[in-house]
């Protein structure tokens, strides 16, 4: 059973060309959630896919291909939110900036693209800055009758 036959509306967004399958089980190998199953000479997706990616890595014969939405689900109004990690930046090279990605799902359709990186930068500092204000303040005040008490506890 080919995914080329019918797109979910949900599930995985990977697909095997039935055609071009051979059922070598590299990319059953390569799948870090053990997804993919050989059945009857060719492979299939059949437990759970996280769309890493690793089986159209990997596939010799091109069978595994990226399924894409289709063009009325994106556009169509919906607002749709992507929020991608750091990590696809990288998957890029150096000849694309961190920016250019951003504007182009941007530029896909989806309504709304969150970046990661930067709120992470936002939290960053904002952790730092409270952890220097903390270290500027006065440990507790204790009048001079608890002062002992504390110093038995300790």
């Amino acid at each position: 059973m080919s995914r080329t036959a019918e797109k979910p509306s949900k599930g995985p967004y990977v697909e095997i060309h039935a055609e071009r399958c051979n059922g070598c089980v590299v990319c059953m190998k390569a799948c870090p959630t053990k997804a993919i199953r050989v059945r009857e000479g060719t492979a299939r997706i059949e437990g759970v896919c996280i769309n890493c990616g690793e089986c159209i890595r990997t596939c010799p014969r091109n069978a595994v291909s990226l399924y894409t939405r289709q063009e009325d689900d994106v556009g169509s109004g919906n607002q749709l939110v992507i929020s991608p990690t750091t990590v696809i930046f990288s998957q890029f090279g150096p000849d694309y900036l961190p920016n250019d990605i951003l504007l182009a799902l941007r530029k896909m359709g989806l309504g709304y693209v969150h970046d990661q990186s930067y709120t992470s930068e936002l939290f960053s500092f904002a952790t730092e800055l409270y952890i220097r204000e903390s270290r500027k303040k006065e440990s507790p005040h204790f009048p001079q009758g608890q002062q002992d008490i504390v110093g038995e506890i300790v």
